[in-house]
């Protein structure tokens, strides 16, 4: 688990950071918060002449538009985001009229949108 700085002028170090652990061997995939922090991670990458997902697999969290026209097209995980803040406002309601507890937990549902970023890996047993 690695953090990525919000502050976008530090990000750079961070992706650099990223790089050096691939050249390492140390990873395989990459898993970002959001499609946005993805895609521009795929871009530096792609500047610094590393290919996704010959080099690493890129996954995203939102399924927003730019999932949809980076390329290689970016493989994220879908949530409803009005039923997100649906759920949100009403929660906030609940807990506000001590129907509902605070802390909790509460799980929406999420779906996987296959992409090109995340590459095949074929296991040892299919040689």
């Amino acid at each position: 688990y690695l953090c990525i700085s919000k502050d976008r002028k530090r990000r750079p170090e961070d992706y650099d950071h990223l790089i050096d652990r691939l050249r390492h061997g140390l990873d395989t995939a990459w898993m970002f918060i959001s499609d946005y922090y993805a895609v521009e991670a795929m871009g530096y990458l792609y500047d610094q002449g590393v290919h996704v997902p010959e080099d690493i697999s890129i996954t995203g969290f939102d399924d927003n538009i730019l999932a949809r026209i980076m390329r290689p097209r970016l493989t994220t995980i879908h949530q409803s985001v009005p039923k997100k803040a649906e759920w949100a406002v009403k929660t906030l309601f609940e807990v506000i009229d001590g129907h509902l507890e605070a802390p909790f937990s509460l799980t929406l549902p999420t779906r996987l949108i296959k992409g090109q970023s995340v590459r095949t890996l074929v296991s040892r047993d299919d040689n």
